[in-house]
């Protein structure tokens, strides 16, 4: 059982030096981790952190090949949890032989240690320092824009970057803001901090937005839907209307800012980002596949070049906690209705509130896929 993690030199020596003086007590040096944040880096929520094993872990563990010392760290979040065996190793344990009063007779047994692995991740300390540098910069320049919706300026307070590298998937570089000192954790974390990084106002700094935040992705979906459109037959070079609005129905989705930019390609249309021409190639493939009456196999072309993507899946990164994305497809439309169809149907009622109506409509049709799901999908907005 540990007494104290902080004895001076000086008291060290005094135990080893006469052990006579202070029987079963001693003093041994003790790996104490350290988070050096090479290159100006952080990496709080990739590397994680330890904290003291519990009793509940000790019982459990008592009877296996690895059991927990009272002493113990065990990591909790990042690298540290998923490789916590591997970087553990096995704690050495000597038997000694002792008489009916306690006294030492001889040494009964000797099981060595044995030492954990060396974890070399692919990460690029000084691309993290960069990463992490830029993600804080940017949240700071987006805060003196004005919300156009709302006439404030952006709240940015959170947001997340990774980099990879292209040829292997390999992460180079994942950050997420608000972060974290891994070195609070170190030794045990103090009450003082522990409550600053779960406070209601800390904004969730323990969670890593990299692999656990959901938002629309927004424009930078559209190469999602311009792939979609090759695998259905879109010519990638052909001319397609970009006007300033997009109609359906009595409905109006504008372009950004308003602005029409004639006819163009599909790579000017990612170019300036012409959310109209999207709009349409969705509706055409939402109309193809029978619209609010789908044909028994409809192509879901949109929805299933999302999925080839990898999007909608888990990447099984090795960090605890992913959540996968969403692509709210026809599927995903008729599982969401089936799960909160009773709720919407309580709640709902016919000419009531906004609310209330927006429950009665949903409980009668949140099935179906509408052209506005559609068009709102193919710009990365919506459920998606």
């Amino acid at each position: 059982i540990p007494v104290t993690d902080e004895a001076t030199t000086q008291q060290a020596l005094q135990i080893r030096e006469r052990p006579e003086e202070f029987p079963g007590i001693t003093a041994e040096p003790a790996a104490v981790r350290r988070y050096p944040g090479p290159g100006g880096s952080n990496t709080g929520q990739v590397l994680g952190y330890l904290s003291p094993v519990t009793d509940d872990e000790i019982i459990k563990a008592k009877d296996t090949n690895s059991p927990f010392l009272r002493s113990d760290q065990v990591g909790r979040f990042g690298l540290e949890r998923t490789y916590d065996k591997e970087l553990r190793g096995k704690s050495g344990v000597t038997r000694y032989e002792v008489d009916n009063l306690g006294r030492v007779m001889g040494e009964a047994r000797n099981d060595p240690a044995i030492p954990g692995a060396h974890l070399v991740t692919s990460l690029d300390a000084r691309v993290q320092g960069v990463a992490e540098y830029e993600l804080n910069a940017a949240m700071v320049e987006a805060r003196k824009q004005i919300d156009r919706n709302t006439g404030v300026p952006y709240k940015a307070d959170a947001g997340a970057i990774v980099v990879l590298e292209s040829k292997t998937g390999r992460v180079v570089a994942m950050a997420s803001a608000p972060t974290f000192d891994p070195n609070v954790w170190v030794g045990g974390i103090s009450g003082k901090d522990y409550a600053k990084l779960t406070a209601k106002d800390s904004n969730v700094p323990l969670m890593n937005r990299a692999i656990q935040g959901q938002a629309a992705p927004g424009s930078i979906f559209k190469v999602i839907p311009t792939a979609a459109a090759v695998n259905a037959g879109y010519k990638f070079d052909g001319e397609y209307p970009c006007p300033s609005s997009y109609s359906i129905g009595g409905q109006v989705f504008k372009n950004f800012e308003s602005q029409g930019h004639g006819s163009i390609t599909l790579g000017r249309a990612l170019e300036v980002s012409c959310d109209t021409v999207f709009y349409a190639l969705g509706h055409q493939q939402w109309l193809k596949d029978g619209g609010l009456k789908p044909k028994k196999h409809p192509a879901e072309i949109f929805y299933k070049t999302a999925h080839q993507f990898g999007l909608g899946a888990p990447t099984h990164v090795d960090l605890p906690g992913e959540e996968k994305g969403r692509v709210p497809d026809r599927r995903w439309k008729q599982a969401f209705w089936e799960a909160n169809k009773d709720m919407w149907c309580k709640t709902g009622k016919k000419g009531g509130t906004y609310v209330e109506l927006l429950s009665y409509e949903n409980c009668l049709e949140g099935n179906l896929m509408r052209a506005g799901d559609a068009v709102n999908y193919s710009i990365g907005q919506g459920d998606t």
